[in-house]
């Protein structure tokens, strides 16, 4: 019996169950060979360690749904996709989207919805980022920072006091202070001011910050620019 079939069968006769069972009442029921219970071995680790079954004395028991780790990739549309090592990407719904940021590492459990695998996000782990470039926009007596990544879906609430000076569509530099919930924006500081988005340094300086280049090189870096100019 290869792996994949043997977890299937596994789970399906602990879903069935009732109570827990111990290793060997699981071989037994599932007429296991001397060498598919050394494959048994793996694979009930491997469900244990991604929490579909748990220990309780010594003996297995079902859990229910997936626990996976992995990155938050987002999309314009408000919704998502989880990409997780050795499974295709997964669903994840505009609501649970709300929680996190494009390329958020999260701890995730793997439920169904209509017949279609989704995630409901159970922690982030590790945030991508704490600082964003962001244009500003006021809307019902609110200030905005509103991301220049594409791949962003959050608005940034600002304070009154951070947009006192500023016009609307002038580019900034903002610090992430709370990040999101399923039920609460983001907030921001604004940490610098860079400037109208329509002049031509200013969207040098966007360009930069969005895709974290280097604004400084190695003296080799800059002796062989020197050499090739010459």
């Amino acid at each position: 019996m290869d792996k994949e079939k043997l977890e299937k069968e596994v789970l399906k006769l602990l879903s069935k169950k009732k109570k827990p069972l111990h290793f060997l009442q699981i071989a037994k029921a599932l007429n296991l060979s001397k060498k598919d219970r050394k494959l048994l071995k793996k694979v009930m680790r491997k469900l244990k360690k991604s929490e579909r079954v748990r220990v309780v004395k010594g003996k297995y028991e079902y859990t229910g749904e997936e626990v996976v780790t992995g990155k938050v990739i987002a999309y314009p549309g408000g919704f998502g996709f989880l990409e997780v090592k050795g499974h295709k990407d997964i669903y994840i719904p505009p609501f649970e989207m709300m929680k996190v940021f494009h390329g958020d590492e999260v701890k995730a459990r793997i439920t169904e919805f209509r017949g279609k695998k989704e995630v409901r996000i159970l922690r982030v782990l590790k945030r991508a980022k704490k600082d964003i470039v962001a244009k500003i926009a006021f809307e019902d007596d609110k200030c905005y920072a509103i991301p220049l990544d594409d791949n962003a879906h959050h608005k940034i609430l600002l304070s009154k006091k951070d947009c006192s000076k500023l016009d609307q569509n002038v580019v900034v530099a903002v610090k992430i202070t709370r990040f999101p919930g399923k039920k609460s924006l983001p907030r921001g500081k604004v940490v610098e001011i860079l400037g109208d988005p329509q002049k031509k340094f200013v969207a040098i300086d966007v360009i930069i910050r969005k895709y974290n280049l280097p604004t400084t090189y190695p003296e080799r870096v800059l002796k062989e620019v020197e050499e090739i100019s010459d």
